[in-house]
């Protein structure tokens, strides 16, 4: 019986290499399956980045409506709210882009910001006054 220890010259030592899986090419992981050329995570990437964008858009043309007229805001609160989206925005531009400056830390980044994404616009439809907004 063979115990681990491989013989040299021997084809039967070979044979029970090859048995036990004991070449190179048996440890490599297998490459994932392409869709139209693309990874996988290229592709899941790209619909999530879509429909967040839908979602997005769907939301501008009537976000100053729901602020004053829902919502009972000011116009100068709806400018506050504005401000205080477009400034945080760009800040999160600058820090984030220095995170992920590092490889590793792109996914952590792109996850949170999506789910940020999503999460904030759920709290939106069950704001009961316009700071709830910022």
């Amino acid at each position: 019986m063979f115990v681990g220890r491989r013989a040299t010259g021997s084809a039967d030592a070979a044979a029970r290499g090859a048995l036990l899986n004991d070449t190179p090419e048996a440890h490599e992981p297998a490459a994932p399956r392409r869709v139209f050329g693309f990874h996988p995570n290229v592709i899941a990437l790209g619909f999530t980045s879509f429909f967040t964008d839908i979602s997005s858009e769907m939301l501008v043309p009537v976000m100053p409506l729901f602020v004053t007229a829902t919502l009972g805001a000011s116009l100068a609160s709806l400018g506050l709210i504005e401000g205080f989206a477009e400034a945080t925005a760009s800040i999160l531009r600058i820090v984030s882009g220095r995170i992920a400056d590092e490889p590793s830390r792109r996914k952590p980044l792109v996850v949170a910001g999506y789910s940020l994404s999503g999460v904030s616009k759920c709290v939106m439809a069950f704001a009961s006054s316009w700071p709830w907004l910022l």
